[in-house]
C-alpha cells in the first residue's frame, strides 16, 4: 500500500507520522487513527480544554441569553409568570 501525502492538513500527516496518511481509506479511519497516534496527556489536553472552554462561553453565552430575554421580564412585571 503506497503512502499518499497528499492535500491533507499538516497537522494531520505531522500526527500521523511515519504511518502516513491513505486517502484510500474513509475520513473516519482518518479519524481513528489520529486517536489511536494520540498520547494520554495529549488526550487529558484535550478533554480539559473542551471542558474548560465549552463551560466558559458556553455558560456565558447562556447567561447573556437570561439576561436578554426581555418578553420574560415583561411578563414578571405584569404578574404573567
Amino acid at each position: 500500500m503506497e503512502v499518499y501525502p497528499g492535500a491533507v492538513p499538516k497537522s494531520t500527516l505531522r500526527i500521523l507520522g511515519k504511518q502516513g496518511y491513505y486517502p484510500q481509506f474513509s475520513e473516519e479511519y482518518t479519524q481513528k487513527q489520529l486517536a489511536r497516534t494520540q498520547s494520554s496527556f495529549g488526550q487529558f489536553a484535550n478533554a480539559m480544554n473542551q471542558a474548560v472552554i465549552g463551560e466558559i462561553i458556553g455558560g456565558r453565552m447562556e447567561g447573556v441569553g437570561y439576561m436578554l430575554d426581555l418578553q420574560q421580564y415583561g411578563n414578571l412585571i405584569s404578574g404573567e409568570e
